[in-house]
C-alpha cells in the first residue's frame, strides 16, 4: 500500500470516528414514534392549568422536545412530583431527586427533572451549551409550567473547532460593517 494509500484510509477511519464519537445517547426506552415530539417554547408558554391555582395531572405522558442544556443536575425539591409516582406508577417508583435546567430556543430557561439513574450519564457525556434531543414523561402542568422528568437524552454534534472558527470569524466581519 502507497503511502497516499494510507494516508487516505486513516484520513477516512478518522472521520467515522469523529462521526461517531460527536453525538451521544442516555437512556433505556425507544423514542421518536412513542413520544409527541413538542416544541419547548410552545410547551412553556402555553402548559398551564384550565383554572388559575390548579395543578393538572398529565399522567406521564411520553413527550419529546430540543433544548440546550443550561446547568448539569443538582439536588432539587421534588415531594410534589415523588407523590405523583407513588400514587401513579408500579410498586417500585423510579427515584427523582434531581434536576438540570434546559433552555429553549427563545432562551427562556427551565428546571426540569432527571430520573437518578440517568444522572452519572448526563454528567459525563452533557456539559452547558450542549444542545439536546430530550425525551421525557409530562407528569404535571401547574402555573408555573410543566413538570417534566427526563428519562433519556440524545446529544447533538458539538461543532467543529472549524465551525467555532467560521461561526466567530463571521460575528467579526458582521460587527465591522
Amino acid at each position: 500500500m502507497t503511502n497516499q494509500a494510507k494516508a487516505s484510509t486513516l484520513f477516512i477511519i478518522s472521520l467515522w470516528i469523529l462521526c461517531l464519537g460527536s453525538y451521544a445517547h442516555a437512556g433505556s426506552e425507544g423514542h421518536s414514534s412513542e413520544h409527541d415530539i413538542l416544541d419547548f417554547d410552545f410547551m412553556l408558554e402555553h402548559f398551564r392549568p384550565t383554572r388559575k391555582g390548579d395543578i393538572e395531572i398529565a399522567m406521564f405522558k411520553k413527550i419529546q422536545f430540543e433544548a440546550e442544556i443550561s446547568d448539569l443536575p443538582t439536588q432539587r425539591k421534588s415531594t410534589y412530583l415523588q407523590k405523583l409516582l407513588a400514587d401513579f406508577t408500579a410498586d417500585n417508583p423510579p427515584s427523582i431527586s434531581m434536576g438540570m435546567m434546559a433552555k429553549s430556543k427563545k432562551g427562556k430557561t427551565w428546571n426540569l427533572y432527571i430520573l437518578d439513574e440517568l444522572v452519572p450519564q448526563a454528567n459525563d457525556l452533557l456539559r452547558p451549551g450542549d444542545k439536546v434531543t430530550l425525551y421525557a414523561y409530562h407528569a404535571y402542568t401547574s402555573d408555573y409550567g410543566p413538570g417534566v422528568v427526563v428519562h433519556a437524552f440524545d446529544r447533538h454534534a458539538r461543532p467543529t473547532l472549524w465551525q467555532k472558527t467560521k461561526a466567530w470569524f463571521t460575528e467579526i466581519t458582521h460587527e465591522n460593517k
